[in-house]
């Protein structure tokens, strides 16, 4: 019976001795670790008539960010012909503890200098998904 207690004795004095000379203390703690801009859950795209006006469209998006280690960052917004797509980003923070649970976010997204005309507009959200499609009208 002492042999197994001494067993246990040396393997957990061993573990602590290990953990605690294992580690290192010392310098600077590391830079925060930003990866690249990841995708957000949009839930609806709204535009604002009343702060739209001659070349500028103002829409109102909503969502969900995927953890609290996610801040929105942007709105990626690419105008070709009559097409407007909008991807809003987040910045995903790797070194941030987080529980696994969606973050509300609401934001406004401006899109500026368009010429006038009919235009489609398309929300991405996470995934490929084509979330919401609105035609808007642009007078100048």
């Amino acid at each position: 019976m002492r042999c197994i207690y001494l067993f246990f004795l040396i393997i957990v004095g061993g573990s602590v001795f290990l953990g605690c000379a294992g580690s290192n203390n010392e310098g600077d703690a590391p830079a925060i670790d930003f990866g690249a801009q990841e995708k957000v859950y949009v839930e609806a795209a709204e535009p604002d008539p009343a702060a739209s006006s001659g070349d500028k469209v103002v829409l109102k998006v909503t969502g969900n960010l995927p953890s609290p280690a996610y801040t929105f960052n942007r709105f990626d917004i690419r105008v070709k012909d009559d097409v407007i797509v909008i991807t809003p980003l987040a910045d995903y923070d790797s070194t941030k503890m987080a529980a696994q649970v969606l973050v509300p976010f609401e934001e406004v997204c401006t899109v500026e200098n368009l010429q006038p005309g009919r235009y489609k507009v398309e929300i991405h959200g996470r995934g490929n998904a084509v979330v919401r499609t609105e035609t808007i009208d642009v007078k100048k």
